[in-house]
């Protein structure tokens, strides 16, 4: 088995990104992170969404390396992390929040 050349390394987290900004919702939610620390429900406030619909984008965007945990919430018998993007986005931040 080859390594990858740099090229395709490279070429395949822009695929990676590319399918990740393809939601709506999570490109919204690495705007919103690239600019400040927030938890899940948080999230769902500022970008006046489902808090589940924004769990379930944060845990995805977290396997996919683009949010890590800063912070944990053990609170009433459960764990809340607080997500933060790993990378500032580059996409229009006032698109990002709905009217």
């Amino acid at each position: 088995m080859t390594a990858a050349s740099p090229s395709e390394t490279a070429a395949e987290r822009q695929a990676l990104l590319h399918k990740v900004l393809a939601d709506p919702l999570r490109a919204r939610i690495l705007m919103v992170l690239g600019d400040r620390e927030a938890s899940p429900k948080e999230l769902g406030e500022i970008l006046n969404e489902d808090f589940q619909q924004v769990c379930y984008r944060v845990r995805t965007l977290k396997e996919k390396g683009f949010v890590e945990l800063v912070d944990e919430d053990s609170k009433n018998g459960g764990v809340h992390g607080v997500p933060q993007t790993l990378k500032s986005s580059r996409v229009n931040r006032r698109a990002a929040i709905k009217p």
